[in-house]
């Protein structure tokens, strides 16, 4: 977008520099943000860097970020915090890449040649009821279409979209790249829709719209009033954890949002009736979501043996996916759970170990339970 304001405005050199400086400093605005969001609302240790281990594992040829993990598993043990570990595998990576700078060369490039090998393919999934051999011709003729009928900059615009998306794509592609570069083919459906719905002529005022400015403002504006309201008017179960000092959970446990805050779905036998107070479907319709999702991939749930419902499949704060007991979704009272868990299965093939069986539920913050102590005593 910065390289496209560049020439798209371009009338001279002082212009260009103009128009550089607005769309590098707007850049640096929105990053100075994000880093003033972090530090304001993120309090204790700040969230892992994923990219950290993307990035190891791309400095010496790997192709996962687990790889990095495992790779560099006795250092991030001694880690005493996410940050910590993060700078560990920064420093190394580029270390690693300032030693064979050709082994993180190739494995862009590598990345790169399957994303653009796999893109029509990746494309013509989302419409795989609609007519593959179609969508093909009918994309080839869109993309004729728009070369005939856009102008210079369109060019150039969609030039420079397809080069970032390739560009992530080398970095991220290997690592759950179809999960992550998704985002990106919205903009390829509006380049394909672009070449069937541009008229014959299109008049470029070379101006920004003050409705566009306009909306930009709102949309900042909206950046920081969110989360401040958010952090205001926070769930049930921050509010507990704010006032009170719960115990970090052990390397076996965690903390779970319990009441409306907690996100799950509870899976009934297909013999048995659905329940219209809390969301639920039947288990065929959960097994056929999980095999249609492709996540087993990565772990294996329903083989070689199935969890038995009903059983309620809810999400943690952070990392794993649980299969636990129905209790957790019909107990509205509760803020806070914290749980006990052990691995369902064996690591996948990637190393990664998502499904998690619960053995024990804690409810925290109501009359009977494990409260904490309370912030500022003893």
């Amino acid at each position: 977008a910065v390289l496209w304001l560049l020439v798209h405005f371009w009338r001279t050199w002082r212009g260009a520099a103009a128009q550089g400086f607005l769309a590098f400093t707007l850049v640096g605005l929105l990053l100075g943000a994000s880093m003033a969001l972090t530090s304001t609302y993120v309090k204790g240790n700040p969230p892992s860097s994923n990219f950290s281990y993307t990035l190891a594992a791309l400095s010496f040829g790997g192709s996962q970020g687990s790889e990095a993990q495992s790779r560099y598993k006795e250092q991030l043990a001694e880690a005493k915090s996410a940050e910590e570990a993060a700078r560990f595998l920064y420093a190394q990576a580029w270390e690693n890449i300032r030693r064979e700078p050709e082994t993180f060369i190739a494995a862009l490039a590598d990345r790169a040649r399957l994303f653009g090998r796999h893109l029509p393919e990746f494309l013509q999934n989302s419409y795989a009821d609609r007519g593959g051999s179609f969508f093909r011709v009918l994309a080839v003729l869109a993309f004729w279409s728009f070369l005939w009928r856009a102008r210079p900059r369109q060019k150039i615009f969609w030039l420079l979209v397809m080069a970032g998306m390739t560009a992530s794509a080398a970095v991220v592609f290997h690592d759950a790249g179809e999960r992550v570069m998704a985002p990106g083919y919205i903009f390829l459906g509006l380049f394909l829709a672009g070449g069937l719905a541009l008229p014959a002529r299109l008049e470029e005022t070379g101006r920004l719209a003050w409705p566009a400015l306009t909306l930009g403002g709102l949309l900042l504006i909206l950046m920081f009033s969110a989360p401040a309201l958010a952090y205001r008017h926070p769930p049930e179960a921050v509010r507990f954890l704010r006032n009170n000092q719960v115990p970090p959970p052990a390397k076996d446990e965690a903390l779970i949002w319990g009441g409306g805050s907690l996100a799950g779905v509870l899976v009934v036998p297909d013999s048995e009736p659905l329940p219209s107070a809390v969301p639920a479907l039947p288990f065929s319709s959960f097994a056929a979501d999980i095999k249609n999702s492709g996540a087993e991939q990565y772990q294996p749930l329903l083989t070689p043996r199935q969890p038995q419902p009903p059983f309620a499949f809810v999400a943690g704060l952070s990392g794993p996916i649980l299969i636990a007991p129905p209790e957790l979704l019909f107990r509205a009272e509760v803020p806070l759970w914290r749980v006990r868990f052990m691995d369902w299965a064996l690591p996948g093939p990637r190393g990664h170990s998502l499904w998690k069986r619960v053995l024990k539920a804690e409810p925290l913050g109501v009359p009977g339970s494990g409260q904490g102590t309370p912030a500022g005593g003893h």
